[in-house]
């Protein structure tokens, strides 16, 4: 038998007509209720009686979107206002002009004549100046304007004659302002001036100025301004030059073990800056600079590889700028100098004389780094001079202090960032270690010569690149990024078409400002750029170990300076699995 199929529920007729009379009511609401509100629209608020009769300060009322508050103003009496600005213009039109006073000026001064003066100017009026002393800049701008009508000095009253040349200066009106009777860098004593009595129609009664001396409308006024300034200090403002440098930011975010990218909280990124003076920079003149050559002799360095060597500094002496000096230094456990009396001038005979001395150059004896570097390091140099040691060696000290650290310690303490030192890597066995890190921290860099054949076109390659100086002791300022983990902290000097580069993390791709400043031939400059981490060119992993090469050896500096605590050493060795580092601890 077959199964019926229930049949679908349908609502009975008592709950269908109760939805219907909910649906009824809401409607009717909402039709009262948007009745109400476009009847109530533009209707004001009632007037408040203890409002209108409060005081008159300030009141605040609470008060809806929309609502208006309509209030009365006060009724001013016109008869208690003053007059209108149209009334007194009026007034003052139409009254008398004022009366000039015509009586002279009374003045309890005798006024006569200089021909009726003696030679002791017996009466005449004596006008005591207060003692005062001017520079040679402001008595050589006075001394153009000499006075047409007034004499000074002690003499017969006849302008150049008494103690010294005089001069004096007028304001607008042509009244005298001072005058000046001493010599420059003297100290002027009191100073007798004598006035003339005025004529009406005639000439003044000095009249023989030579017409050369006399001033005419072509001259130009005294800068007063200048005048009160004479004796001040000034602000030495630095140079701006944003818009001589080009900029390049790289940037690379760490990623994990199957490739993906980490985010910056977690871990965060790396980027670098390329910062280059351009070559159209014409602002700043090139630094003249001395270069010691201090050539690594001993042997440890092969015959071959001194040849090679001396050949790459010879050639490169013929590209020195005029005004650059130089000497040679040959060391192993003994040191020889082209100059004893220090740095020669680099011209044509003395490259000669210095490519003859370096062709004596003998690979022999034992490695004495220390006794090279300190007998050369000086403490005061021009500031508009620069100063660039430049070490090829290969970094293996056997003689005097050997252990790398004492090394450097002693050179970079002697040193003080005076000098800038730079590093060429040379030989079979390089301790690359300690010339990354002497470098670092005197304010340079390091470059390799990995074959005999590479030693000539390195050194002249360095060379090229440090040949137009333009700005010393550089500093750097960060904002927008943790400056903490910016490097290197100390810059090296900045050359024409060179580039340098700067490290830094980052937990934000945000925006961030840099400003370098140092001295140009003793004046300060300074540029700042700003940049967005977002549009950086994205780069590889060399951007985060070249980061960790650069935090390594500023981990070394704090350790010379502060010992080897062991938070310092775990840095270091951190930094060394990391980044697959070679460490010196």
């Amino acid at each position: 038998m077959a199964r019926k199929e229930p049949k679908p529920y349908k609502p009975g007729v008592l709950i269908t007509g109760q939805r219907a009379i909910f649906v009824i009511v809401a409607l009717i609401g909402v039709l009262a209720h948007g009745a109400l509100g476009v009847w109530a629209w533009d209707k004001p608020i009632a007037d408040v009686p203890a409002i209108e009769s409060a005081p008159a300060r300030p009141i605040a009322v609470k008060r809806a979107p929309l609502d208006e508050y309509v209030v009365t103003p006060p009724t001013i009496d016109p008869s208690t206002l003053g007059p209108t600005a149209e009334e007194l213009t009026r007034q003052l039109l139409e009254s008398e002009p004022p009366q000039l006073v015509s009586e002279p000026l009374e003045l309890d001064v005798e006024l006569r004549p200089l021909e009726e003066l003696n030679d002791a100017a017996a009466g005449a009026l004596e006008i005591e100046l207060p003692a005062f002393e001017l520079d040679n800049e402001v008595l050589s701008q006075l001394d153009t304007r000499p006075p047409a009508e007034l004499s000074f000095g002690e003499g017969d009253g006849n302008p150049g004659e008494g103690d010294g040349p005089g001069t004096g200066s007028r304001d607008l009106a042509g009244n005298a302002l001072g005058t000046i009777g001493a010599a420059p860098n003297r100290t002027a004593g009191p100073t007798t001036m004598l006035i003339e009595r005025p004529t009406l129609d005639g000439p003044s009664a000095v009249t023989d100025i030579p017409p050369d001396l006399a001033p005419t409308l072509d001259t130009p006024p005294i800068d007063f301004t200048d005048l009160a300034l004479g004796g001040t200090t000034k602000i030495d403002v630095p140079d701006n030059l944003d818009n001589d440098f080009a900029y390049r930011v790289i940037r690379y975010d760490p990623k994990d073990w199957r490739g993906r990218t980490i985010d910056p909280k977690e871990e965060p990124g790396y980027f670098r800056v390329d910062i280059t003076a351009q070559r159209s920079l014409r602002k700043l003149k090139t630094m003249p600079k001395d270069v010691i050559f201090i050539i690594d002799t001993s042997s440890s360095i092969s015959q071959k590889w001194v040849q090679q060597i001396t050949k790459g500094v010879s050639e490169s002496l013929v590209t020195f700028n005029e005004g650059d000096r130089f000497n040679v230094v040959l060391f192993n456990e003994k040191v020889s100098l082209l100059s004893d009396t220090g740095p020669i001038d680099a011209n044509k005979d003395n490259a000669k004389a210095a490519s003859d001395f370096l062709s004596n150059a003998q690979s022999v004896g034992f490695t004495d780094v220390n006794a090279a570097l300190r007998g050369l390091l000086i403490r005061d140099i021009d500031p508009k001079r620069v100063y660039e040691l430049v070490l090829i060696s290969d970094g293996q000290s056997t003689r005097g202090v050997v252990n790398t650290r004492d090394l450097i310690n002693l050179i970079t303490r002697d040193n003080d960032l005076v000098a800038s030192i730079y590093c060429v890597g040379v030989g079979a066995k390089q301790n690359r270690e300690l010339l990354n890190f002497l470098a670092y921290r005197n304010k340079g860099y390091s470059v390799y010569a990995d074959e005999i054949k590479d030693a000539s076109v390195t050194i002249q390659d360095l060379m090229s690149r440090l040949r137009f100086p333009i700005i010393k002791d550089v500093r750097l300022d960060v904002v927008g990024i943790d400056s903490e983990a910016v490097f290197p902290a100390d810059l090296p000097n900045i050359h024409q078409g060179e580039t340098i580069s700067v490290y830094g993390r980052y937990t934000k791709p945000d925006a961030f400002t840099m400003q370098l400043a140092g001295r140009s031939a003793g004046k300060e400059v300074e540029f700042t750029f700003r940049r967005d981490i977002n549009g950086a060119q994205i780069g590889d992993k060399t951007v985060a170990t070249q980061w960790g090469f650069w935090k390594l050896h500023d981990l070394y500096s704090l350790i010379i300076r502060e010992g080897e605590k062991k938070e310092l050493l775990d840095q270091v060795n951190q930094l060394r699995k990391k980044y697959g580092l070679k460490t010196l601890y």
